[in-house]
């Protein structure tokens, strides 16, 4: 699952006023180079600033100087650290928000990748089903996606399940969670189950090729 362009959400009810003079949204990266690396579009009170992340890191940093207790300004520069590479200054900067909105659902969740980069699994785990806690029913598969997929890297593969398996309950039209379920399946042995959780991902994308591929594979050793 592709990672989400942060720019951050302050869902308290004291900061409505800024919710109508920020743009808030969550831009899925779309353009990806042939190298890999992604084009980052950030915005800040409706205005787009430079992509660059350098300039990003600027404008976010001086937003934090003009006013430290901007959550929003907070999560932000710490969003630009973490694509940077640099996970203990966005540690801070998303913990830092997190202390002044601590009910953010989109705080919580970013600060989860932070923690998960610095591979401390079991805090990322936490920020995710957190975050998960505080979105509304139908809305918590994509954190209850990447805890699964923390789990999972952590080598705790029945948690990892569990969480998959609340993110198709939330949502059972996401096909990445029922390929997520259907790998953890494979990787246990259970190739019945796999190959039910990857057909179950090709009706919602029946185009990938990866799934056709894993249907093919455990449907081969199912019957040799």
């Amino acid at each position: 699952m592709s990672e989400q362009t942060f720019v951050a959400m302050d869902n308290t009810g004291d900061n409505m006023s800024r919710l109508i003079n920020y743009l808030i949204i969550f831009l899925l990266v779309a353009l990806v180079a042939a190298g890999g690396s992604a084009a980052y579009i950030y915005f800040i009170k409706g205005e787009p600033v430079d992509p660059t992340l350098e300039r990003s890191l600027e404008t976010w940093k001086q937003a934090v100087i003009d006013d430290p207790a901007d959550a929003l300004a907070r999560a932000n520069l710490g969003a630009t650290y973490l694509d940077m590479g640099r996970t203990k200054d966005a540690t801070r900067e998303l913990e830092a928000a997190l202390e002044i909105a601590p009910d953010s659902f989109a705080y919580t969740y970013k600060l989860g990748f932070a923690y998960r980069d610095n591979g401390d699994y079991d805090k990322a785990i936490d920020m995710f089903v957190r975050s998960a806690e505080l979105t509304p029913e139908g809305e918590k598969y994509t954190a209850l996606y990447e805890a699964a997929a923390t789990a999972r890297m952590k080598g705790d593969m029945e948690a990892a399940k569990g969480y998959a398996g609340q993110s198709i309950d939330d949502n059972d039209m996401i096909w990445n969670s029922h390929l997520l379920l259907g790998q953890l399946y494979e990787e246990e042995g259970d190739l019945e189950g796999a190959r039910k959780e990857y057909q179950a991902a090709a009706r919602f994308n029946p185009g990938n090729e990866e799934l056709q591929q894993a249907i093919a594979r455990v449907s081969g050793q199912g019957n040799g």
